[in-house]
């Protein structure tokens, strides 16, 4: 099985060499499958990530969530502690600013930090995901750190590209999965591809 920094060169290869046509039609039907996500429909808080140009677009669901009224949280990186610290936005054009990694993230002066218990859904990226739920990220570790302390009420989804899905990622123990994987093609409920009595994370 190749490593895990030898897939991350691969895919992360891969998803920058996707045709622009193909990556904007892909971004709306993964749109299009989220919306009508049960787990999106009851969820009142939900946090996601601000994509970058080559991730799967994530703006076009801020946009639809403050429009209809949910409250949206985004991460904030704190690199003295080496973690995603959750902070409400309101409206994407005053309450961001570029922050660490060339990532949008919200403005210190417009801050509204939010408990991690009111998040009810999270929205997760990878560079690789597998049918179990496993991902692979910048090598950071930001996200790692994050996923270990949602409480077991909160629900993850991570998104991706059907050509960024392996059948299984090299794990470590402190790795943890995220419950649903969604695609252009499909909704994977991760935990069905678990062992029998293997629990989240």
């Amino acid at each position: 099985m190749q490593t895990k920094a030898e897939l991350r060169k691969i895919f992360l290869r891969r998803r920058r060499a996707i045709p622009p046509d193909d990556k904007r039609q892909w971004d709306r039907q993964i749109f299009q499958s989220l919306v009508r996500l049960p787990l999106l429909v009851r969820a009142n808080v939900i946090m996601t990530y601000l994509s970058l140009p080559d991730e799967v677009d994530t703006f076009r669901l801020v946009e639809y969530l403050l429009r209809e009224g949910k409250r949206v949280v985004v991460p904030r990186i704190d690199t003295a502690t080496k973690r995603i610290i959750p902070g409400e936005i309101k409206n994407l054009k005053d309450d961001l600013s570029q922050g660490h990694y060339k990532v949008l993230e919200p403005h210190p002066q417009r801050f509204r930090p939010i408990r991690i218990e009111e998040i009810q859904l999270h929205i997760v990226p990878g560079i690789v995901f597998d049918l179990k739920g496993f991902r692979i990220g910048y090598n950071q570790g930001y996200y790692d750190r994050f996923l270990a302390t949602l409480p077991p009420e909160s629900s993850t989804v991570g998104l991706t590209y059907e050509c960024q899905l392996v059948e299984s990622i090299p794990a470590d123990e402190w790795d943890i999965n995220v419950d649903y994987v969604l695609s252009e093609k499909r909704l994977i409920s991760c935990r069905e591809n678990l062992p029998q009595n293997t629990k989240k994370g």
